[in-house]
């Protein structure tokens, strides 16, 4: 792909729950960090070692300041995880699909399904547009983390027009072949399944169709 391409596959970074010591990656994972109480993060915290609140919601700690904080400790365990294998990066680029399996108020059952893939950034309009103003403190304080952690932690949430779904349905042909490679139920009884498409025929078309898109932010102005 060339580097100048708007949409591209990745190689993320994803959890060994062997190296994590974790039984599933359920004793891993968080809600979004802006919806984590001070209660919360402490029992995060004391989950797991290598919970990811470590890294989207770092404690404060007495004597922080401008070199040693919050952020530039995710940087440092970040690092760490990486070396130790705790987290290990995709051996090849991928689009990965998500689906999220949760229960409807009157009890039905449902299912959203999307992509996770790399989009090039530009301003509002150009393509992508808001549909909330951001609060300077909270741009400020996800800048902070993406600068010293040099990642993306949480992904931004997106929308785009396609009624007849002709931009995921590659991804899904490709992950239907074979089994999830992550499953998680988060505290709300959602289960959330993760294909790590690699594809390059499925890739190829996915980002062809995703190209010309107008993308609508559903959620993470402030890390856009």
């Amino acid at each position: 792909m060339s580097t100048m391409t708007r949409i591209q596959p990745f190689r993320g970074w994803r959890y060994d729950l062997a190296a994590a010591g974790a039984a599933s990656l359920d004793e891993l994972l968080t809600p979004p960090y802006d919806v984590i109480s001070p209660a919360q993060q402490a029992a995060y915290y004391a989950r797991q070692p290598h919970n990811v609140v470590r890294l989207e919601l770092a404690a404060d700690e007495p004597g922080d300041d401008d070199s040693h904080n919050r952020y530039t400790r995710a940087a440092g365990t970040l690092a760490g995880w990486q070396r130790s294998g705790v987290l290990r990066r995709e051996p090849a680029p991928a689009i990965y699909l998500l689906r999220q399996r949760y229960t409807l108020p009157d009890g039905r059952p449902a299912t959203r399904s999307g992509m996770i893939f790399r989009l090039r950034l530009a301003p509002w309009g150009k393509g992508i547009l808001p549909h909330e103003r951001p609060f300077p403190a909270a741009k400020a304080d996800r800048l902070a983390l993406t600068i010293a952690t040099g990642a993306q932690c949480s992904p931004i949430f997106l929308l785009y027009s396609d009624p007849a779904g002709q931009a995921q349905a590659p991804v899904t042909a490709a992950a239907d072949q074979r089994g999830p490679d992550a499953v998680y139920c988060d505290e709300d009884g959602v289960e959330h399944t993760l294909w790590a498409v690699t594809d390059p025929a499925a890739l190829a078309a996915a980002t062809a169709a995703l190209a010309s898109k107008t993308f609508y932010v559903a959620d993470g102005h402030h890390r856009y």
